[in-house]
């Protein structure tokens, strides 16, 4: 295994795409388009940071973050961890890698055999990766579980002895089994009660305090995006529209999707709240197996529908944008989107939230 440079990110991602077969139809069991869940997705993860990924349900954020941790095979583009190329590794040597990527699943109970022990779960990526740790896998174990907030003499039970907060601080634990150097969360708190919700989010902030890792955090809550993410990528139908340090992105969000996106976002201000514009999306989310030409987001844009004159709307029907800087670490997929353009005039509000 190579060395990463200094400069070199943790993960560098480069035009990945995830493209899932369609549906057998009719007797002669012709096959549908292809689904494009991820279509063309960039960007890169520096050591100890937070990317957080958000869109909303069906736009690929969480195919994405399957494929970049390699849970399923990529259709094409090229995946840089540690300083390797890993899209086209093997299984076999996959293994030595696993190490480094863990993830943590949306639900805390269906990603946890309800047949194993607690202690047997967490202790797993011991025994499959040949790790002997100094005082012995269940003082490991034990430890792992004391330090995810869990009583260490739960080593024994099973997952359906404990509450939804509690099984996913152990598939937390399992994932740090092993120190690995990026884990991907998954939706890890969208199944929680609001309270218990807080309660892991602070909890993974501390282990990152602790241990330096990287998270790929996907999320559809802009809020708790907000509060967790030292950058923001914004996704929608298999491909990122804006990506942004955070505070950039609340701030002065430039895709009109994302502008959307933030004036849903409640505010705890009953007169900030009356007083917000809201901008509202037209029609239903695509087809990803038939995604509109040019910019795929044009069929629902308000600025595509209210503010472009008819040649600007040919461009947006005809011509794919590229994810360009707008502005300094501020990357944008629109035409007409940036500092002073036509879709800065949308909404006027959004920085309230």
């Amino acid at each position: 295994m190579s060395e990463p440079s200094a400069n070199e990110p943790l993960l560098e991602v480069r035009d990945i795409a995830k493209h899932f077969a369609g549906k057998t139809r009719g007797i002669l069991g012709l096959k549908g388009a292809p689904i494009k869940a991820v279509d063309g997705v960039s960007f890169t993860v520096s050591e100890g940071e937070t990317l957080g990924l958000v869109g909303e349900s069906g736009c690929g954020k969480s195919t994405t973050g399957r494929v970049i941790s390699k849970l399923i095979d990529p259709t094409s583009g090229s995946i840089r961890f540690d300083g390797d190329e890993i899209a086209d590794l093997s299984p076999r040597a996959m293994r030595a890698h696993r190490s480094k990527v863990q993830m943590v699943f949306q639900d805390p109970y269906s990603s946890l055999n309800p047949r194993h022990t607690i202690g047997t779960i967490v202790g797993a990526p011991f025994r499959i990766q040949g790790v002997k740790p100094e005082k012995g896998i269940k003082a490991e174990v034990q430890s792992m579980l004391e330090r995810v907030g869990l009583n260490p003499e739960h080593y024994n039970r099973y997952p359906h002895e404990f509450s939804g907060g509690q099984r996913q601080r152990i598939g937390i634990a399992r994932a740090l089994a092993l120190r690995p150097k990026l884990i991907v969360c998954d939706e890890p708190v969208s199944a929680l009660d609001v309270s218990v919700q807080a309660q892991v989010i602070n909890l993974l902030e501390d282990l990152q305090n602790d241990f330096g890792f990287a998270y790929v955090f996907i999320a559809h809550d802009l809020s708790v995006v907000r509060h967790i993410s030292d950058r923001v990528a914004v996704m929608y139908l298999g491909k990122i529209m804006e990506i942004c340090d955070r505070d950039d992105l609340y701030a002065d969000p430039m895709h009109p999707y994302t502008r959307s996106l933030m004036s849903a976002v409640p505010v705890p201000d009953p007169r900030l709240e009356r007083r917000r514009e809201r901008i509202l999306l037209q029609g239903d989310l695509p087809s990803p197996s038939n995604p509109p030409s040019g910019c795929v987001f044009h069929t629902r844009c308000p600025v595509y529908r209210e503010l472009l004159d008819d040649t600007q709307r040919e461009k947006c029907h005809t011509q794919v944008p590229v994810l360009e800087e707008k502005a300094p670490g501020h990357q944008v997929y629109c035409h007409f989107s940036g500092p002073g353009s036509i879709a800065s005039s949308l909404g006027t509000a959004v920085s309230a939230v």
